[in-house]
């Protein structure tokens, strides 16, 4: 089942498994536009203070270099 419970068996969340995952919190704002960044890292340090670390923007600034340097040595098939 799609549900998250507690060690007392209270009912937590439901969840979406199809685009679920356990990883570096980083990979939510892969697909986030720039644009709407902050108000995301706003959101983060609200619900979990401190889980993204010191100067967060940046890691996702430099995540996004990575991810478009990555993309110029792909190669498609013609």
């Amino acid at each position: 089942m799609n549900v998250m419970c507690s060690s007392a068996g209270e009912l937590l969340a439901i969840i979406d498994w199809g685009d679920a995952g356990w990883g570096d919190p980083f990979l939510d704002f892969a697909g986030i536009p720039f644009d709407h960044i902050p108000a995301a890292l706003e959101g983060y340090e609200a619900e979990a203070p401190g889980l993204l670390g010191r100067n967060p923007d940046l890691r996702v600034a430099w995540n996004r270099l990575l991810d478009a340097i990555d993309g110029l040595f792909e190669t498609s098939a013609p």
